[in-house]
């Protein structure tokens, strides 16, 4: 009787370890460079969380836990990249804020090309966009080890330092780390190593 017992707890046991299910926490990080109005070159990584695993009945679990964030080295501004709502394809935005222009447009190879008028924008309409090779991208189409391109074609006349100068920025293949569940600081986009 103690031995049926003894089976069936370990039986149990395991069977509760299969349907508990199991994910990984992620930091996905991009480095690259990007300038500024003044003419400066500054340091930035694009970064975002995801977790990545199987779900309680076996089958592949992989969801972003976070919008894609760019931050810059010894600047204040950052660019929040968040799915565009008006279709089903969530491409990565940014959106603008009052007073934005947009200054250029994005052709169809991928490069910003300027617009001889500016235009004035309403809050959240597209400012930026993450590419892969030129086509716009989603937060799942970002692997590790893909490289990508981001690009910018808006300006604020009151806050210069809003957005970079319009144009494509590569930045480095993706890279992927572990890291514990909903903890970490941002990384540092003033170191360069890669």
């Amino acid at each position: 009787m103690y031995l049926i017992n003894k089976s069936g707890f370990l039986l149990l046991t395991i069977t509760l370890g299969f349907l508990s299910g199991c994910t990984t926490n992620y930091l996905y990080t991009s480095k690259g460079k990007i300038q500024y109005l003044s003419g400066e070159q500054r340091s930035a990584v694009l970064y975002w969380r995801g977790d990545e695993g199987r779900t309680w009945y076996l089958s592949t679990y992989k969801e972003p836990d976070s919008d894609a964030l760019l931050s810059v080295c010894n600047s204040a501004s950052s660019a929040n990249f968040v799915p565009k709502n008006e279709s089903d394809t969530h491409h990565l935005i940014t959106k603008s804020k009052a007073m934005d222009r947009r200054v250029a447009t994005l052709a169809a190879d991928g490069n910003v090309l300027l617009l001889s008028e500016p235009v004035s924008l309403k809050d959240g309409s597209e400012c930026g966009r993450i590419l892969l090779g030129n086509e716009p991208a989603n937060i799942n189409a970002l692997k590790e080890g893909k490289p990508l391109k981001i690009v910018f074609w808006c300006q604020n006349d009151t806050r210069i330092d809003r957005y970079p100068v319009p144009g494509a920025y590569k930045f480095s293949a993706i890279m992927k780390t572990k890291t514990e569940s909903g903890k970490g600081l941002a990384p540092d986009p003033c170191i360069t190593k890669k």
